[in-house]
């Protein structure tokens, strides 16, 4: 009977184990609804406030305020001094939806099929074949940044 009552006694220790584990990982996830639903209400804010606060020659382009000089050749280091002389800096995608919008409104801009270079805040200078943003972040490679990652 003594054996029974233990045997009972660990399996309770291990509900009540199982459960606080349970109510861990809830608290953890409502937290992270939280996190997330903030992140959404700061992200609606932020491009809102963009939206304001793009000034002419500046458009707004997704969250971002963008400057396309067209019509300016110039090397990618002239590019950045242009682009920080106009309180700004080369664009950086964060995501693939960040680069389609940029890319449809660089194609919505060239509205006469010219050959339009862009420069993108990003490069292998430090170290060969090692892509970084000018964030410090690595650079996405491949579909749908690049092409391919083989040329």
């Amino acid at each position: 009977m003594e054996l029974l009552l233990l045997r009972q006694e660990v399996h309770l220790s291990r509900q009540l184990d199982t459960t606080a584990a349970m109510a861990a990982t809830l608290t953890a996830l409502a937290h992270t609804v939280t996190q997330l639903k903030d992140a959404v209400v700061t992200k609606q804010t932020l491009h809102q406030t963009l939206q304001t606060e793009c000034e002419s020659p500046w458009s707004v382009v997704g969250e971002n305020c963008l400057l396309l000089a067209l019509g300016h050749k110039m090397s990618w280091a002239a590019a950045r001094q242009y682009c920080s002389a106009r309180g700004g800096d080369l664009v950086v995608f964060p995501d693939a939806n960040t680069f389609a919008e940029i890319l449809s409104y660089i194609n919505s801009v060239n509205t006469e099929n010219l050959a339009v270079g862009a420069w993108v805040g990003g490069g292998d200078e430090e170290v060969e074949g090692v892509w970084r943003w000018i964030t410090g972040e690595a650079m996405p490679r491949g579909p749908p940044f690049w092409g391919s990652t083989n040329g």
